[in-house]
């Protein structure tokens, strides 16, 4: 507002009323400048610490990344280690299982145990096995083979021909020798 614009509304105002007039407008320009002037101090304020949080979250975002991969690591090792777990806790009981039928017998060697042993896990989970109990499973899978050493070892008999004429020196014979030696005490 100017003077001009006073005087042009009302032809009357006297110089103090002119002056009172504009220092009220320019008290009331200076308060909306300052308050503005407050808005936008606070509003680059907050800017600036919008900006420092965006810098402070773009290098933690490596570190999350990090965090996450971290995590990711863990949750498969865990993942891991219940699978085998539960594998461990499967392979005890079909063992127990299958130590249990096989009783006493020994098998000829560890590899066909192991093999005997695999094959009695699949025919439990096999549908033509339904029904049978682990016994009759066993049998079925070590019937008519030769998977086990023998109940009735063969006892220690001596050398062959150990019992004729002197025995030991039978061994140092040629052929000739030796069948003329066995035919001659047969006589």
């Amino acid at each position: 507002m100017r003077r001009e614009d006073i005087l042009s509304r009302f032809s009357s105002a006297t110089d103090e009323d002119i002056k009172f007039l504009l220092n009220i407008n320019s008290s009331d320009i200076g308060n909306a400048l300052n308050k503005q002037k407050s808005s936008l101090d606070t509003a680059l304020s907050d800017l600036a610490a919008a900006n420092t949080r965006i810098k402070e979250l773009e290098a933690s975002s490596g570190e999350t990344e990090n965090l996450r991969k971290k995590v990711a690591e863990l949750e498969e090792a865990d993942r891991k280690r219940t699978e085998e777990a539960k594998a461990a806790a499967e392979l005890a009981e079909l063992t127990e299982r299958f130590d249990k039928v096989a009783g006493e017998r020994e098998f000829i060697h560890d590899l066909v145990r192991k093999g005997v042993l695999n094959d009695f896990g699949a025919a439990l989970k096999d549908k033509t096995y339904t029904g049978k109990s682990d016994a009759e499973i066993f049998d079925s899978l070590t019937k008519d083979k030769d998977y086990f050493k023998s109940m009735n070892p063969p006892g220690n008999m001596g050398k062959p021909n150990s019992g004729l004429n002197g025995g030991d020196d039978l061994d140092k014979l040629d052929d000739a020798a030796y069948y003329a030696k066995i035919f001659a005490e047969k006589k």
